[in-house]
């Protein structure tokens, strides 16, 4: 999942030398740099999840035991806030100046439903921030509710495009199984008017 970072401030009082900390996952065991940084345990998590946001860490289970409570309270801070209405704002600015929508409706937008329509950040809070191993079962037993919020940030450029007439396709990891109850969800929420809906295709379960 790999998406919330956060740290109590018990820790943050307490810095960790890291040089020769054989669970360094950005410096495995007999790889740490040879210049030699020293830097706590902050520094470390903030560092792990720009790796995960930069896929230069991939296909992880869970989120390092030392950086659960980091990643929860970086999802919930404001400067989470910051830099989606970033992230937001240069999407605009790109679709504005650089996409050069043909405006002949054929011109389309993918996005991702989790963590980028709908937040899956209720779930996790209950589950370590993702430090626990993900059960599959469990989350899609809370994905049938349909009572996932909406990222508000991720709405404006949504209506943005639809405004703009660009076709909006939907992609998602959630089975096929799950498709009445994402469409309700995404509706209740507010996001409506989009193309299609791809979920994953049975022969990739």
């Amino acid at each position: 999942m790999g998406r919330t970072l956060s740290l109590i401030l018990a820790l943050l009082s307490a810095p960790i030398v890291l040089i020769a900390a054989d669970w360094n996952i950005l410096y495995p065991k007999g790889k740490q740099p040879k210049h030699g940084v020293e830097f706590n345990l902050k520094n470390y998590c903030e560092s792990w999840r720009m790796n995960v946001e930069l896929h230069n860490i991939r296909e992880f289970e869970v989120v390092p035991e030392e950086c659960a409570d980091y990643i929860g309270k970086y999802m919930n801070s404001v400067q989470y806030k910051v830099d989606s209405e970033r992230a937001i704002e240069e999407c605009t600015v790109f679709l504005s100046t650089s996409c050069g929508l043909k405006r002949d409706g054929r011109d389309a937008w993918i996005f991702d439903v989790d963590d980028s329509l709908l937040s899956t950040m209720p779930y996790f809070k209950k589950h370590r921030s993702g430090g626990e191993k993900l059960n599959l079962t469990s989350l899609e037993e809370w994905m049938s509710n349909a009572k996932a919020p909406a990222l508000d940030h991720t709405m404006k450029l949504f209506n943005d495009l639809k405004e703009r007439g660009v076709q909006i396709i939907l992609v998602s990891s959630r089975r096929e199984h799950l498709r009445s109850a994402t469409i309700d969800n995404l509706v209740d929420v507010g996001f409506y008017g989009w193309t299609s809906l791809i979920l994953r295709d049975p022969s990739n379960e």
